[in-house]
């Protein structure tokens, strides 16, 4: 895990210290470096600026920010806080007033070679910190992109709207603002109510499908006996078929309910986590989330397997049986 801290340079501004890369304000001298980083990131036709458009925003941009190992930039964002920014470009002049001042992340990029490092985070950190109080938008111009779309949810945005871009291509607003650590608490208190009351549901469904199955078992075992010593019962044979067949449907009817009960569970789960990342981000500590790899086998509860693998081997008893039935018929 990477540590920082924070040292003042000049009035309101600062560094971020890294083990081996720190944040800081663009210059002249990264420009080439910054579009190295542009045009490995950006797809072929993508839509990496010209070095006249970088340079403009060195003194039009409110933030212009890149991380630096040794002497190599290895990262860099753009982000505006002027009226005219790229948010009324993006979602019209109507909504961007609605969603008053805000600062506008409108590139972020980082060196193939140095994803994945927390890099990205710390940009973003740095503007949230200077921010304040006040929204910060991130424009993303992938918005099918699995990895930008976690990211943005670890970092404590939410999807505000996706709009079509100038190009035609769609871009998604993610929107951050600042939340009151009362009201992270409440609805971190509601995603556990709401993780409790699923998690109950689905183990009602096991034990709904177990006492299902014992009544039928039991039927079967009493037809069974009666249709062994009194062969005059001729029928008892089809309706030993009609039981079987009844079981079969229960398993396979639970195991759809269970399996999306799981799926539930598991969404429910990652909301509070979002919640819980957020009250990490404004000084507390993590209750649900384990991100200790050494603990990594406890991220997916064992019994998970129980709830899907009962219904199935409740299934492939009663085929069995039907299989046995037919025999007997």
């Amino acid at each position: 895990m990477t540590a920082s801290v924070s040292a003042p340079r000049g009035a309101g501004a600062h560094v971020d210290y890294h083990v081996d890369y720190l944040v800081r304000a663009a210059g002249a001298a990264d420009l080439d470096a910054i579009m190295a980083i542009a045009r490995l990131v950006e797809p072929a036709g993508g839509a990496a600026l010209q070095r006249s458009a970088y340079e403009r925003l060195l003194t039009s941009a409110r933030y212009f920010l890149v991380a630096v190992s040794g002497d190599r930039v290895v990262g860099f964002l753009v982000g505006h806080t002027e009226p005219s920014s790229r948010l009324e470009e993006v979602v019209g002049l109507d909504l961007a007033r609605r969603l008053g001042p805000a600062v506008v992340i409108s590139e972020v990029a980082v060196a193939p070679e140095w994803q994945r490092r927390g890099i990205a985070r710390a940009l973003y950190r740095r503007i949230l910190t200077e921010a304040g109080g006040q929204s910060v938008v991130a424009l993303d111009p992938y918005p099918q992109d699995v990895a930008a779309t976690r990211f943005h949810y670890a970092m404590g945005f939410e999807p505000y709207r996706t709009v079509p871009g100038p190009d035609g291509a769609e871009t998604r607003v993610w929107l951050h603002r600042s939340r009151s650590p009362e009201l992270l608490l409440g609805q971190y208190a509601h995603a556990i109510d709401l993780y409790k009351h699923e998690d109950t549901l689905t183990w009602n469904k096991l034990n709904n499908l177990l006492y299902i199955t014992t009544a039928l078992f039991t039927g079967y075992g009493v037809l069974a006996t009666v249709s062994t010593n009194s062969p005059a019962f001729d029928r008892t044979d089809v309706l030993l078929l009609g039981i079987c067949v009844l079981g079969l449907l229960a398993s396979l009817a639970f195991l759809w309910t269970l399996v999306a009960g799981v799926r539930y569970l598991d969404a429910r789960k990652a909301m509070a986590m979002h919640i819980e990342e957020q009250l990490v981000m404004a000084g507390g500590t993590r209750v649900i989330a384990i991100v200790d790899p050494r603990l990594s086998w406890l991220r997916r509860s064992p019994t998970r397997h129980l709830l899907r693998g009962l219904p199935i081997a409740l299934a492939v008893a009663w085929l069995a049986a039907i299989v046995v039935s037919f025999i007997r018929i």
